[in-house]
C-alpha cells in the first residue's frame, strides 16, 4: 500500500492541467509506486479537498481522469473507495 499526495500550488497548478489530466496524474503516480515495488495495483482509494466552489463538471472530468489512468495502466485496477471534503486549497491523495 503506498498514498501520493498531490497539492495544488507546489504539485500542480490549474492553469497548466485540465481536471482530466490531474486524474490521470493522480493514478499514474500512485500507480507508479506500487509498480516500483514489483506489486500489481489493484485498486485505488482516492481522497479529495476541494474549495466550495469547484463546479460538480470538474469533478466528473477528474474522475473520467482517474478511470483512464486505471484502464492504460492497470486494466484490473480501479477506484474502490475514498473521502471528499472541502478546502481552501485543492488537494489530491
Amino acid at each position: 500500500m503506498t498514498t501520493d499526495m498531490m497539492v495544488q500550488g507546489p504539485d500542480f497548478r490549474l492553469e497548466w492541467s485540465t481536471p482530466w489530466q490531474l486524474g490521470y496524474k493522480a493514478a499514474a503516480t500512485n500507480l507508479a509506486d506500487v509498480a516500483s515495488m514489483g506489486a500489481a495495483p489493484t485498486a485505488l482509494v482516492v481522497s479529495l479537498a476541494a474549495p466550495s466552489t469547484t463546479q460538480v463538471r470538474w469533478l466528473e472530468e477528474f474522475a473520467d481522469g482517474l478511470h483512464a489512468g486505471c484502464r492504460d495502466l492497470a486494466p484490473r485496477c480501479g477506484v474502490v473507495g475514498g473521502d471528499l471534503s472541502v478546502s481552501t486549497v485543492l488537494t489530491v491523495s
